[in-house]
């Protein structure tokens, strides 16, 4: 890569870190002037559902409907990258989201790059309890609603896009801003400008994270109850081992607390009593069912 000054700057890539629906990260090092080694995370536009093949090191599309996804996902990068800067240095934000640092060319794609913080992605296996459990994912809620005021959805709430910082587990930073859209975009029922705005974004959808209008690709039936039931889904995951089916986002849905993962240990706290409501006001199919606000999630905690 290269700053302003057009003085090189080289990145070594290491190992796969995640895959998203546009990108790939990974870590990555670089070294400064007076020679110290600075770890970042580097993050790639290689389109997932693309056909792409390495030239040596430059990423090449193997068609044509490859390459204007390719371009399409490659202008989206760029302004995610402009709105990530920019919410970092909103107020309130900028410990709850992963501070991005350059943007650069090469190889036939984009890259940005994040500074290294010490943790990993949410995973069941860095919870010990239901109120951990709880903890992160109300943290994570706090996120979202102010990401709300601020008048975008987030939309693609999974754990990969978590990070627990090392010892801190009530600290979480959200990456992956590539699928936020404004509020102000999503258009009423029955607007003249209705299926004009549909065209101009594609949602994003995560199998089990996503809710039902995000998989059938219903902008106009997106607002803050669907990032509600990302959260929901969330402490499902953390609770369960697995993400919700379709058997558990029914309206009359019953879980069987029998089968979470913390059932042997005997635990007689609230929260048990308070999960299912939770769940039954996040996961249900139809949208009026559940929360409306991301602060009604966690009232009663």
């Amino acid at each position: 890569g290269s700053n302003n000054d057009k003085a090189a700057i080289t990145y070594t890539i290491g190992e796969v870190k995640g895959r998203g629906m546009s990108c790939i990260v990974y870590d990555a090092f670089y070294t400064d002037n007076a020679g110290y080694r600075h770890t970042v995370r580097m993050k790639e536009c290689y389109p997932f559902r693309g056909n792409f093949s390495r030239q040596g090191h430059e990423l090449v599309p193997q068609g044509e409907l490859d390459e204007r996804d390719f371009q399409q996902s490659k202008r989206e990068m760029k302004a995610s990258y402009g709105l990530h800067h920019e919410l970092f240095y909103t107020k309130g934000l900028t410990n709850s989201i992963s501070n991005t640092t350059d943007i650069f060319e090469a190889n036939n794609t984009v890259y940005t790059v994040m500074t290294y913080q010490e943790g990993a992605v949410l995973s069941c296996d860095r919870v010990g309890s239901i109120k951990e459990c709880v903890s992160i994912v109300k943290s994570v809620a706090k996120v979202l609603g102010k990401l709300h005021d601020r008048g975008y959805l987030y939309l693609d709430i999974k754990p990969d896009n978590v990070l627990v910082l090392e010892g801190m587990p009530q600290a979480v930073q959200l990456f992956d801003f590539d699928t936020l859209i404004p509020l102000r975009d999503i258009p009423k029922p029955g607007s003249r400008n209705e299926e004009q705005s549909g065209n101009q974004y594609r949602i994003a959808c995560t199998r089990g994270f996503a809710a039902h209008e995000q998989t059938k690709g219903n902008l106009r039936r997106l607002g803050r109850h669907t990032d509600v039931y990302g959260v929901g889904a969330l402490l499902f995951y953390l609770l369960f081992g697995r993400a919700p089916e379709a058997p558990d986002c029914v309206t009359d849905a019953e879980y069987k607390f029998e089968d979470c993962r913390f059932a042997d240990r005997n635990y007689q706290d609230k929260l048990f009593k308070v999960q299912p409501d939770i769940f039954a006001r996040s996961l249900p199919g139809y949208c009026p069912h559940r929360y409306q606000a991301m602060d009604q999630v966690f009232r009663k905690q």
